[in-house]
């Protein structure tokens, strides 16, 4: 996969906070394969990239001991950094006997993944959705699979103006392709696009 296509230095998500349990959890960014886990003390994810350094296995397949990810073919095990800490069958661990790590965060029922260079990860915050931390709404949080090009997702996404007609009987409120008063900014590395909608019927209360 061309990864040029892709921004390293930002947060992705890898999966759902409640994906991540008392087992390794397999994902892939930009065609690297990860896994995230916890450890079982302090609850703290890790991301890892996916295979033992010994015979490539991948580690999504093994099991969380303690503060370590446990390979399921030999039992070698590694920290939150990617450095290999046990081997069952020696006392001596090589040098080189480390994996790549991501920066990881969970961060209002998701999990991100930082794929670029890891010092500047600590300057930038996961994209942040407000509402999610208020006691007076409710979020639901899914999980969609797909067989199509992400960009079409994006484009699909970003055009509001097709839910009242795709959508009419779920999301589609009344108003937001004709209705609406629509501003767009351009900042100096993104576009912002505010959509205004006063005094329009909302979503059918049918939808639950």
């Amino acid at each position: 996969m061309n990864n040029s296509q892709y921004l390293k230095n930002q947060w992705y998500v890898v999966g759902l906070s409640e994906e991540v349990t008392d087992r390794p959890f397999a994902s892939s960014i930009m065609g690297e394969p990860i896994v995230i886990f916890r450890n079982s003390s302090s609850g703290e994810v890790a991301a890892l990239e996916d295979r033992c350094v010994h015979r490539q296995a991948p580690l999504s397949l093994g099991v969380i001991n303690g503060e370590n990810l446990q390979c399921g073919y030999h039992g070698i095990e590694y920290n939150r950094d990617g450095n290999c800490v046990h081997i069952p069958s020696q006392k001596k661990i090589p040098p080189g006997a480390k994996i790549k790590s991501y920066p990881c965060r969970d961060h209002q029922g998701f999990i991100f993944v930082w794929m670029g260079d890891p010092a500047i990860s600590a300057t930038v915050e996961p994209y942040n959705f407000p509402y999610a931390n208020r006691s007076n709404w409710r979020v639901r949080y899914a999980r969609l699979h797909g067989r199509f090009d992400h960009r079409l997702l994006i484009d699909n996404l970003m055009d509001v103006t097709h839910l009242p007609f795709a959508h009419k009987s779920t999301i589609g409120a009344s108003g937001v392709a004709d209705r609406a008063t629509v501003k767009t900014e351009r900042m100096k590395n993104s576009v912002r696009v505010t959509r205004s909608m006063e005094n329009i019927e909302p979503a059918p209360p049918t939808f639950q």
